[in-house]
């Protein structure tokens, strides 16, 4: 008898190639502003846009505020004044309207759809991800999707996985597991609450941090094994 019945899947880099998306996007900006594009100015963005992400993880900053000074404090390295919550309306705007799937991401869930109750479990903006799942033709693998945005928390915030858990029918966490790729997320988020983690890691990064999944693997082949 299999251990799970409830799989809580992140989407961004575990289902979404997200980090193509964002590339994408994100050359988009640079393009709108005169600004050639490089290796060293988009390594300058993901790591201010990481530490408002992290700052929004530890209930430091609002949403809002990964919004604008993400972008502001970007571009103002570079001279350039823009209004923050503008760019990012029309980031997201582009996001919106793209989607990459992980390789064999498909195949995935359609092996999974008949035999676990699967639900969606994300940080980000309700119109994105949902114009996302809508784009992939993802949507209808999940019997619902929770998304920090409508929820009011982010994972790892124990709030999120309470709310999550209310509002799935007869759910039980010491038979649900969530699978994603960040630790300081999702992995985080599933030990706050005591339940199963599976850290998706697929780029074979060494865990450095004392967070320790549940479990670590790094295909969704080796995903299929512990299920």
């Amino acid at each position: 008898m299999k251990k799970y019945k409830f799989l809580l899947f992140d989407l961004d880099d575990t289902l979404f190639d997200f980090s193509k998306s964002q590339l994408d996007g994100i050359k988009h900006l640079f393009e709108m502003h005169d600004l050639v594009f490089d290796d060293y100015k988009y390594d300058q963005y993901l790591k201010i846009n990481r530490k408002y992400w992290d700052m929004l993880e530890h209930n430091q900053a609002s949403i809002d505020i990964v919004r604008s000074k993400r972008f502001e404090e970007f571009f103002a390295l570079h001279n350039i004044h823009v209004n923050g919550i503008e760019i990012d309306d029309i980031y997201h705007h582009y996001l919106n309207n793209t989607c990459h799937l992980l390789p064999n991401a498909l195949k995935l869930l359609t092996s999974l759809q008949d035999k676990y109750e699967l639900y969606a479990v994300t940080n980000g903006f309700s119109v994105t991800q949902m114009a996302r799942l809508e784009e992939c033709n993802i949507k209808h693998f999940f019997k619902d999707v929770f998304i920090s945005d409508s929820i009011g928390y982010v994972k790892p915030q124990i709030e999120f996985f309470n709310y999550v858990s209310d509002k799935i029918p007869n759910f039980n966490k010491d038979h649900s597991l969530i699978i994603g790729d960040s630790l300081s997320s999702d992995i985080q988020g599933g030990l706050n609450f005591n339940m199963d983690c599976c850290w998706f890691n697929p780029n074979f990064t060494k865990n450095t941090s004392e967070i320790q999944p549940t479990y670590e693997v790094n295909s969704y082949s080796e995903l299929l094994e512990i299920i």
